[in-house]
């Protein structure tokens, strides 16, 4: 059976429909897109940043399969180069063995098309496919801050896994036990790793004038960073529209020190944080130096929100000292990051040539899931 990899376009929309019917009907949870044009960062004319469909279709013109890359400029090697990133595949070969080769005939497709790929995200099958063929995979931290952990301990469906533990989170939230070890928790971390957090901030809509500017001044004492230039950021977080972040211009005294945009969300029945009121903070940029402000403002304003808890993913290790600034449990090995064998060798494949890293919920596929 021959599989050839097409651009999505309106005429397989229904084709891609019934694909989904079919993975559906055999028990699985994943699909594609039905629409060829991405709700997020579509291409329209000459853009820094776009995401784009790419279908694998049999040779009686079926989809088989999907996937998904998003193109954007990054700083790294003292210049500005085009990197993407990847999004799936999703195969039918996960519901039938006949189309087992399918995914890999889409990763050898994508790589033909952009050798400087990598996956921020993904899960079990895909990370030991990319081993499989080369890519280097490592893991993320989650960066996470309770506010209130009565509700915390009470709705955390992500370990409440057990009867057992259901009953010992339970214990923690009704004795109190749990604020107080928590509370501990969080005053450890900003006392072993304080820094000033004194700074202003301002709500911004949109991304003016002034993000240009911090761009080129702060973008230079990062190795690696996705362009983060006014009309990177537009693109990405347009207002009115997805991701419906809320956007932070941080400033000390008159001079704007970096950026931070964040979300508020009610959880509602979710298989991770239950009806828990989850704040993220979805991307941070501006002077390493300063990013304990830069979180404390993200910090503060998601507080004021009323939130319950606050996450964020963040690689870079001056980042990751802000987070801890700020009383944030660095938890180890939550998300996965995998290069392609041409971005390993530009890039490195060891996790001290990536401390300098700077990826966020922003990056990748974006904050899919928290919004």
């Amino acid at each position: 059976m021959a599989i050839k990899i097409i651009e999505h376009s309106a005429a397989y929309r229904d084709r891609v429909r019934e694909f989904n019917r079919r993975m559906k009907q055999k028990g699985s949870s994943w699909a594609f897109y039905e629409d060829p044009e991405p709700r997020w960062n579509p291409k329209r004319g000459e853009q820094s940043v776009w995401r784009q469909y790419y279908l694998a279709v049999d040779d009686q013109g079926e989809v088989r399969g999907g996937y998904c890359l998003k193109r954007q400029a990054f700083w790294f090697g003292g210049r500005v180069q085009q990197i993407s990133s990847l999004q799936g595949p999703v195969s039918e070969g996960s519901i039938d063995r006949k189309y087992s080769l399918v995914s890999l005939n889409m990763l050898r497709d994508m790589l033909a098309r952009e050798p400087n790929l990598f996956a921020w995200g993904g899960n079990a099958d895909l990370n030991k496919a990319l081993r499989a063929a080369g890519w280097w995979v490592t893991h993320a931290p989650l960066c996470l801050k309770i506010i209130r952990p009565y509700r915390f301990l009470r709705q955390i469906r992500m370990l409440r896994t057990s009867a057992s533990r259901k009953w010992i989170l339970n214990s923690l939230a009704f004795s109190g036990l749990g604020w107080v070890g928590l509370k501990a928790l969080t005053a450890v971390e900003r006392i072993a790793h304080h820094s000033p957090l004194d700074a202003e901030y301002e709500i911004e809509q949109g991304r003016g004038d002034w993000s240009d500017d911090l761009w080129l001044r702060c973008h230079p004492s990062y190795d690696i960073v996705a362009v983060r230039n006014q009309e990177t950021m537009n693109l990405l977080m347009p207002v009115g529209d997805w991701p419906p972040v809320t956007i932070l211009k941080v400033k000390l005294g008159n001079q704007v020190i970096g950026v931070a945009a964040v979300l508020d969300t009610s959880m509602q029945d979710d298989s991770r944080f239950g009806c828990l009121r989850v704040g993220t903070i979805v991307d941070t940029f501006g002077r390493l130096e300063h990013s304990s402000r830069i979180v404390a403002a993200a910090t503060h304003l998601l507080k004021q929100k009323g939130v319950d808890l606050i996450i964020s993913n963040h690689t870079h290790s001056s980042w990751l000292q802000g987070f801890r600034a700020n009383g944030f449990r660095i938890l180890p090995r939550r998300r996965t990051l995998a290069l392609s064998k041409s971005l390993q060798q530009q890039w490195g494949s060891t996790p001290s040539s990536l401390s300098g890293l700077h990826l966020t919920n922003l990056d990748g596929d974006g904050p899919i899931g928290l919004d």
